[in-house]
């Protein structure tokens, strides 16, 4: 039974990574997030960086326009490494957050500054 469910498991990781990595099907859900209200009409948007652990963590580094945005997966692990401010991708799961409060670069906010 265990196996089952660790197959259905990976099935379900790797249809969620496989939407994750269509630029064009993500662009409406992230714009949708993080447009602040802006046209309706997501801009363009391209993947720039994904890290992959099959069965750990998926991150992936979108530009949306103008912005970052980091979209994160992790399975079978708490994602206690977000910002508070993460919010989520519902048909996804993906945890999205905007580039400069990625708690991986502690130092951005003052280089930026």
């Amino acid at each position: 039974m265990a196996t089952i469910e660790r197959a259905l498991s990976a099935e379900v990781q790797r249809r969620q990574v496989q939407l994750a990595q269509l630029p064009a099907a993500m662009a409406p859900y992230l714009w949708e997030l993080f447009g602040d209200g802006a046209a309706s009409i997501p801009p363009e948007c391209r993947i720039l960086d994904m890290k992959y652990e099959p069965g750990e963590y998926c991150r992936i580094l979108y530009q949306l326009g103008g912005r970052l945005i980091i979209g994160s997966f992790r399975w079978g692990a708490d994602e206690g490494d977000l910002p508070e401010n993460a919010r989520l991708v519902e048909p996804l799961g993906m945890r999205a957050f905007l580039f400069q409060h990625d708690p991986a670069l502690p130092g951005l906010a003052t280089v930026l500054d």
